[in-house]
């Protein structure tokens, strides 16, 4: 009896063709991805996207023609369900700042080994949010660097916000905490929202980056 496993095809936009080459080797040596195409600038990636409507979109956010971002938008707007991620060398605090504002599923440095982007793309896949190891570190010692204000935030929220975002921190989806608690979708759903006005975040991605730079 043979097992069939899911074939997830993967865009990869970056305008260096050394870095496009590696990655599809990459990923269509494993089981679960194809690679359908690749990009060498922003409107070349956004042309193939429609051609191919794949499953995951590796973009690069400093390229020609568009920008990784405004791929990522127009990607977002047309299929909110691809999972878009960013491979790219750097990222400044601005950019960080943008991709809290899109339903982005991971970011990976190119420094990044095959065996983290491996990784990565599967945790992904699962529906949780993946960032290098790197970056989270460096957005960690940003808030860091405001801690006496992270801690007073946090003070702000209920005992019952408090177990959500512990719940939230855990992985658990609005439903799953609905669930866990008794409460319906729709109290955990504006317990959450007040949760990221206290915390003062935005974003659909907001509270997941919060927590990935705190202990609740």
């Amino acid at each position: 009896m043979t097992t069939t496993h899911a074939i997830f095809t993967i865009l990869i936009a970056d305008d260096h063709p050394v870095t496009s080459m590696g990655l599809m080797h990459l990923l269509n040596a494993q089981q679960t991805y194809k690679v359908v195409g690749l990009a060498a600038d922003g409107e070349q990636a956004w042309q193939l996207f429609q051609e191919w409507t794949p499953d995951v979109v590796l973009l690069d956010i400093a390229m020609p023609q568009k920008s990784g971002l405004e791929v990522a938008r127009l990607i977002l707007e047309h299929s909110p369900s691809t999972f878009v991620i960013f491979f790219t060398n750097h990222l400044s605090q601005a950019q960080w700042t943008e991709i809290q504002l899109l339903p982005i599923k991971g970011v990976l440095l190119k420094e990044s080994t095959s065996a983290e982007i491996v990784k990565a793309l599967e945790t992904i896949l699962e529906g949780k949010i993946y960032l290098s190891h790197s970056i989270a570190q460096r957005f960690e010692h940003l808030s860091a660097n405001a801690s006496f204000k992270t801690t007073d935030k946090l003070q702000r929220l209920t005992k019952t916000e408090r177990e959500i975002l512990g719940n939230i921190a855990q992985g658990l989806t609005s439903k799953e905490i609905s669930e866990k608690m008794c409460r319906s979708v729709h109290t955990i759903e504006k317990h959450r929202s007040n949760i990221c006005k206290k915390l003062e975040v935005t974003g659909v991605n907001g509270l997941v980056y919060f927590l990935m730079g705190h202990e609740v």
